[in-house]
């Protein structure tokens, strides 16, 4: 459920799992840092430890879309797929760049490391990005570069990214053209205003690694 007709990523996963056996990928770290959360890519992956699924979200108590309780902490998969759900639910809006990769180091990256991935799927909604009417947070496109630069460290940086949501044009734009020089291996320095993250991002973080 969500935006979306079909779940590109999810799609590639089940495929490099199930019929590529030739191309030796047995682990996928699949990101998910659209605004909303991936209550799709959960469900499918929920009992299955060959995927890490991480979606950092809006959650907002419950009252932000899709509203379904199973964005929260207490989600971590089943069966063989315990631990292997990851979700870092927001408590609010204007969640920034310091909020974010505060969830990376602390949360992510840590995991993404004990998991060492063969490859990371990217579901790369820029609805979380400074200016997007609907997700009301404030990433800068250096933020978002920065985040992909912290994941270029694993998986021998095989990395794909699949555009997602997103409803401001020139944030888009400006967030995938950050991104992109990351990839084409273009020098980055972070130039943005620094920022601490919120009290409750800090919360959030260590309710969450309660759960690990």
């Amino acid at each position: 459920m969500g935006f979306c007709l079909f779940n590109n990523v999810a799609i590639a996963a089940n495929y490099l799992l199930n019929e590529r056996p030739d191309l030796g990928i047995n682990k996928i770290l699949i990101v998910d840092w659209d605004v909303h959360h991936g209550n799709g890519t959960q469900k499918m992956f929920y009992s299955d430890s060959r995927v890490l699924f991480f979606s950092v979200h809006r959650f907002d108590y419950g009252s932000f879309y899709p509203c379904e309780g199973d964005a929260s902490h207490c989600f971590i998969g089943e069966g063989a797929g315990e631990g292997y759900n990851i979700n870092v639910p927001w408590e609010h809006g204007k969640c920034s760049d310091a909020d974010y990769v505060a969830a990376w180091d602390h949360v992510l990256l840590p995991i993404a490391e004990a998991f060492d991935p063969d490859i990371i799927l990217l579901s790369a909604g820029f609805d979380a990005a400074m200016g997007d009417p609907l997700g009301g947070c404030c990433i800068t496109p250096d933020g978002y570069a920065l985040l992909l630069t912290k994941l270029l460290g694993f998986a021998k940086g095989r990395i794909v990214m699949a555009l997602e949501g997103g409803y401001n044009l020139k944030s888009i734009a400006n967030s995938v053209c950050a991104c992109t020089k990351v990839l084409l291996g273009d020098n980055f320095t972070y130039n943005s205003p620094r920022m601490q993250p919120f009290e409750s991002t800090w919360r959030v973080i260590q309710i969450r690694i309660m759960y690990l």
